[in-house]
């Protein structure tokens, strides 16, 4: 089953980038449909097409049956998206639906998280696309060494002490090298939602130059966390990354345990705030 969520990852890796915040309005232009979704059901311009639970947390695929067939006629029509989250939407409900949005080639999308919020957040992946060495690279190196060896996902699993218990792997010549060429160009920042230390809202995880071992902060609460980053920010030798102004939000998510927006939301506010263009993904295996 690892080899599809590898896919999986690869595909959010790839796709999702989140930009800045802008003020919300509730009148929309004849040329947008709204898409709500909430823990029950999602509905497209009031009309309710599909159940929440069943047809998007539950299955395994990529793409969401309903929402594909729908979003293809937004493209071919040319319609503009909105969407609008409640606050207690799974982050693997989001994170799909995203992704399906951006399989139809609809962007760039807005979208709110909470009714009442006034924040706009918009994901728009053009951009990102036209940097063919950037993604290439990142495809090379730093993605496959850190996703094949399981390198974040034990970072986001274990303690800080625990996360290279592997020394066959610290010894392997050819994933030191493809790891030192990657830590070279890109710092890799990342988020991570830990699951055993309770005592952490939040870790961050990045790379400097000439190491194969992440620099690992556990933190507490906002405050903290934007101190690190503020510290990251300062740091010479990071300011060259070509990856400086990209973080990746890491969640897992699954039938056992599961991550709600609320909890989500004011992350994705910090590093839009900051500047920041965000790549979402699921960890949800």
């Amino acid at each position: 089953m690892f080899p599809n969520k590898l896919l999986f990852l690869f595909i959010t890796l790839l796709l999702l980038a989140a930009c800045n915040k802008e003020k919300d309005s509730n009148s929309f232009k004849s040329s947008e449909i709204v898409l709500e979704v909430n823990s029950e059901n999602f509905a497209l311009n009031g009309k309710v097409i599909g159940n929440t639970l069943e047809d998007i947390f539950q299955i395994d695929d990529i793409l969401i049956a309903p929402l594909d067939d729908e979003f293809q006629k937004v493209r071919e029509n040319n319609v503009k998206l909105r969407i609008r989250f409640s606050e207690d939407v799974y982050y693997s409900v989001f994170d799909k639906i995203l992704r399906t949005a951006v399989h139809n080639s609809i962007q760039p999308v807005r979208y709110t998280i909470g009714s009442n919020s006034s924040n706009v957040y918009t994901f728009d992946i053009r951009e990102k696309l036209r940097n063919v060495e950037w993604k290439d690279e990142w495809a090379n190196f730093c993605f496959v060494t850190l996703f094949e060896k399981k390198e974040l996902i034990s970072v986001l699993e274990f303690g800080n002490s625990d996360y290279f218990s592997n020394q066959k792997l610290m010894n392997d010549t050819t994933y030191r090298s493809s790891k030192l060429k990657c830590t070279q160009n890109y710092m890799n920042l990342s988020v991570l939602f830990p699951v055993t230390n309770s005592d952490s809202k939040y870790r961050v995880v990045f790379y400097e130059t000439d190491s194969i071992l992440p620099k690992v902060y556990d933190l507490k609460n906002e405050a903290d966390l934007l101190n690190v980053l503020e510290t990251v920010r300062k740091n010479e030798n990071l300011q060259n990354k070509k990856d400086y102004d990209w973080v990746n939000i890491f969640v897992r998510d699954s039938m056992d345990k599961v991550m709600t927006l609320n909890r989500v939301e004011p992350l994705i506010k910090i590093m839009a705030n900051l500047g920041y263009r965000m790549l979402f993904t699921d960890g949800g295996f």
